[in-house]
């Protein structure tokens, strides 16, 4: 087996190990070998690493494999890499990215880093409180975003929040029927600059895993998990343990890294350029 075939075996069965080990290479090094991989593959790696680095190397990349390597990213993931890219870059990277992602990424990047809006799920199917079941039924299988605990967030004409119905009400109802009749209480709501520690607080945890967000004009534009906002206030959560999280897969992985490291090596010796924009991110 040649070097690029275990480097990439590696990537493709440890990637958290494998992001972990090319953030300790010289970027211009690492970024060359993510573009050298399968897209899949170079996907999978740069998404185990931290934003901020994966923003340095999109500036040694193309606008095109920016696009191809951001291309199944949701937009939160997205957003968090291209906060930490500096004007005008950032503005050309959000142009490549699908539109719908483009959109939420903007929204997203709006709110500062250490509020609700910038963690929320901005990707949701809404309901117009005007709908039939059928309509509801269609959105909600041609959306494939998130929902809350099963249910559905209705609003109305100004996109304020009127409440909630849940798959299993619409599912069993008549297709003509209008939704109205089956809308229960909206879940707890928290607002999109409220600061990241405020909402740890908010009493609407104790019942409910999922929050709904509102923006200044009280509108509807995402949802909170709980599980996002303690990655938020962890800053990324704890280090990644997959390199040592048993000996046979340390054994297995140190193997393979020494390999990959020799092909960092052999890239390394010709990547000596630093791209317009690198220097705002170091």
């Amino acid at each position: 087996m040649n070097p690029n075939d275990l480097a990439l075996t590696f990537v493709q069965q440890y990637p958290e190990a494998a992001a972990r080990e090319l953030e300790l290479q010289p970027q211009e090094v690492a970024a060359e070998l993510v573009a050298m991989l399968p897209l899949k593959q170079g996907r999978g790696l740069i998404a185990h690493m931290l934003p901020p680095y994966v923003a340095r190397l999109s500036t040694h990349w193309t606008l095109d494999t920016v696009a191809g390597l951001f291309a199944d990213f949701n937009a939160n993931k997205a957003a968090s890499i291209l906060r930490c890219v500096a004007n005008p870059r950032r503005d050309e990277l959000v142009r490549v990215l699908p539109e719908k992602t483009a959109t939420l990424c903007r929204l997203l990047m709006s709110y500062s880093e250490d509020t609700v809006g910038a963690w929320m799920k901005a990707g949701l199917t809404m309901l117009p409180s005007s709908c039939r079941v059928n309509e509801a039924l269609k959105r909600f299988s041609s959306d494939n975003n998130s929902v809350i605990s099963g249910a559905l967030l209705v609003v109305d004409e100004e996109q304020h929040l009127v409440g909630m119905i849940s798959l299993q009400a619409l599912m069993t109802s008549k297709a003509e029927a209008s939704i109205t009749h089956l809308i229960k209480p909206a879940p707890p709501i928290l607002h999109a600059r409220t600061s990241l520690v405020a909402a740890n607080k908010s009493e609407g945890w104790t019942k409910n895993d999922t929050l709904a967000v509102l923006n200044r004009n009280q509108q509807l534009v995402g949802v909170l998990h709980h599980v996002d906002l303690r990655r938020s206030l962890s800053m990324y959560g704890e280090p990644s343990s997959v390199a040592s999280s048993g000996n046979l897969i340390s054994s297995m992985a140190e193997a393979y890294t020494g390999t990959m490291m020799a092909l960092v090596d052999m890239i390394g010796w010709r990547s000596t350029r630093v791209l317009p924009g690198e220097e705002q991110l170091r």
